[in-house]
C-alpha cells in the first residue's frame, strides 16, 4: 500500500490561495504606484526647472521694464 502526501500549500500569493480579482488588485495597486514615482520623478527633474527658469525670465523682463520706465496697466 502507497501512502500518497499531499502538501499543505502555505505560501500567502500562491495560485491556490488569492483569487484572480485579488490578484488583480494588487496588480493595479503596482501598476498605479509605478506610474505615480514615474511621473513625480520626471516632474521634478524636468518640468519644474523649465517653469522656474520660465519664472526667472519673467521677473528680470519685469525689472527691466520698471527701471525703463514701463508701467503695467491692470484694468
Amino acid at each position: 500500500l502507497a501512502r500518497v502526501l499531499i502538501r499543505v500549500d502555505n505560501r500567502p500569493f500562491s495560485t491556490c490561495r488569492l483569487s484572480a480579482f485579488i490578484r488583480s488588485i494588487l496588480g493595479f495597486i503596482l501598476f498605479s504606484t509605478s506610474y505615480c514615482v514615474v511621473n513625480t520623478g520626471i516632474y521634478y527633474k524636468f518640468v519644474r526647472p523649465l517653469r522656474q527658469e520660465e519664472r526667472e525670465l519673467l521677473e528680470r523682463e519685469l525689472i527691466e521694464a520698471d527701471r525703463a520706465g514701463f508701467t503695467v496697466n491692470l484694468k
